[in-house]
Order: structure tokens, then C-alpha cells, then sequence
């Protein structure tokens, strides 16, 4: 592993997005990224990663990423230290899916940092990508067939890539809007949709987004 000096000024003109910073003990400071997800998995995680202002960003090339016979992720470092029950959290979820991965061990410390997941090889990159699907489920919306309100929440009717799907809005503010027609929607129970352009939908589901939003 490599450990390398983070520019977090450079990385928060990149998200576009204030950071949170937080002084440690030891008197560095830190960037606190917050993720939420629902599965079993990542939601044991209930304090946020701190990513130091020097990482130890983790070889790629050399790393090697797999499962054992239970279905468990396990991660081999160049040095050839094994590690297992993996847990790998995205830093910044929304911004940079694909990029800054931590890897979180066993005992819940931090391992080291995947810069881009690209840069791993073909089968790891896969096991680490099917994961990924897991931890961070996010069924994308493809129609909205019915928006309906009683008392305070609305319910929505939609299609999305993993079927038909109904659940309730308590506000307005559970939707948020990105760059080019990107639209995320939190719903009632915490679970996440996703529109990746609202702007390529039907007419109708258009329509009714637009008084959402």
C-alpha cells in the first residue's frame, strides 16, 4: 500500500459540494463522508468513515478480490495479507459512485482506499462490482403511473428495472434533483429510487414528476 497526501481542497471543487471537516486526536483533520444503506451488510456501520487527509491507497494492480465458500468478500493486498468479511463503502455514493472506495475489515477498520475501480483487474473488478449492487440497491425508476396524497404523504405507482414498485413520500424535500435529469427519491422506510434523466421519461410520468419537483 501506498500512503499518499489527499488535496481535499482539490476533492471538494470536484464534488462541487462542501465537505465536513473534523479535527482528530491527534490533531489532523478529517473529511467525514456519511453513507446510508439498508442492507445487512454496510448498516452495521453506524458511525460515518473518516477519510484522513493521508490514505493508504491500496495497489490495485496487485490486489486481489474474491469470495469464499460461505459468500463472504475477501481482499488479498499486495504484501499478501488476507482479509476477510470485506465490506466496501462508497465514499461519496452520489458524486463519485466509482471512485474513492474504502474497504472495511472484519473488526470495522479501515483497510485502505480504492481510487477508481477501473483500475483493478477483470474478476476482481466484478466480485467488487456485484457487491457494490448490493450494498447500495437503488432501483431505478422507468415510468410513474399514478401519484396519489392523504394526509400529508403521497403515494407513488411506478415501474422500475426490478418490477412494479408502490411507496410513500412524507415531502417534497425526499426528492433531490442533480445535474442532467438525474433524480433521487428517498422514500417513508429509507429505501432509495433512482431516475438517471427524468427528461428521457414518458410524457405522462414527466408531468407528474414536474409537481413533485
Amino acid at each position: 500500500m501506498k500512503r499518499r497526501k489527499l488535496d481535499l481542497t482539490g476533492l471538494q471543487n470536484l464534488l462541487g459540494l462542501p465537505l465536513l471537516y473534523r479535527k482528530s486526536g491527534a490533531g489532523r483533520w478529517k473529511v467525514a463522508s456519511y453513507f446510508t444503506s439498508a442492507t445487512k451488510g454496510v448498516s452495521t456501520l453506524k458511525e460515518p468513515v473518516q477519510i484522513e487527509d493521508e490514505i493508504q491507497f491500496l495497489d490495485t494492480k496487485r490486489l486481489k478480490i474474491s469470495r469464499n465458500s460461505f459468500g463472504d468478500l475477501v481482499v488479498e493486498l499486495s504484501d499478501g495479507s488476507i482479509h476477510t468479511s470485506v465490506v466496501p463503502v462508497k465514499a461519496f455514493p452520489l458524486t463519485l459512485p466509482n471512485q474513492f472506495i474504502i474497504l472495511i475489515d472484519a473488526d470495522k477498520k479501515e483497510i485502505g482506499l480504492i481510487e477508481h475501480i477501473k483500475e483493478l483487474k477483470k474478476a476482481s473488478r466484478q466480485v467488487l462490482e456485484d457487491e457494490l449492487e448490493k450494498c447500495y440497491f437503488m432501483p431505478k425508476i422507468q415510468k410513474i403511473h399514478d401519484l396519489s396524497g392523504r394526509f400529508g404523504v403521497t403515494r407513488w405507482e411506478v415501474d422500475t428495472d426490478r418490477g412494479q414498485a408502490q411507496f410513500d413520500l412524507r415531502s417534497r424535500y425526499d426528492i433531490r434533483s442533480l445535474d442532467a435529469g438525474r433524480i433521487l427519491i428517498k422514500d417513508v422506510d429509507g429505501v432509495r429510487y433512482e431516475i438517471v434523466n427524468y427528461h428521457r421519461l414518458d410524457v405522462k410520468s414527466i408531468a407528474l414528476l414536474e409537481t413533485q419537483i
